[in-house]
């Protein structure tokens, strides 16, 4: 069975591994991972509940990204990524900015798709 796992990474500590899970979802601020809390941006840091804080989200395995509407409305399927990495409020796809928090509107501006949307979502990649 295909999953998700990431690693949260900080400058001066070896990353800390999590997963395995069926989805990641960004949603304004928060990080859920299959609907659990996993973390919340804040000051350009990702906090866990425990307190830990991390710089970046980098995840390890080949992933497919889609997005939600407020209303439900889900976009087309984007990937898969080799490399997808979250930092500082940017999702990185290779070395390109893929998609990016608007604190604003509090939601995801994808700009492969020109729209923001309210949810960001990672799951396994299918190839």
């Amino acid at each position: 069975m295909a999953e998700v796992r990431f690693e949260f990474q900080r400058p001066l500590a070896a990353p800390l591994p999590r997963g395995p899970f069926r989805q990641i979802t960004f949603q304004a601020e928060q990080m859920l991972a299959d609907g659990d809390l996993e973390a919340t941006e804040q000051e350009n840091r990702w906090r866990r509940q425990n307190g830990e804080q991390y710089s970046a989200i980098d995840f390890t395995v080949r992933v497919d990204v889609h997005f939600v509407s407020a209303s439900g409305e889900a976009s087309r399927t984007l990937g898969p990524y080799l490399k997808f990495r979250v930092v500082d409020g940017i999702a990185y796809a290779g070395d390109h900015v893929f998609a990016f928090s608007d604190r604003e509107n509090r939601d995801w501006y994808s700009l492969e798709l020109g729209r923001h949307w309210t949810k960001m979502v990672i799951v396994p990649a299918a190839v």
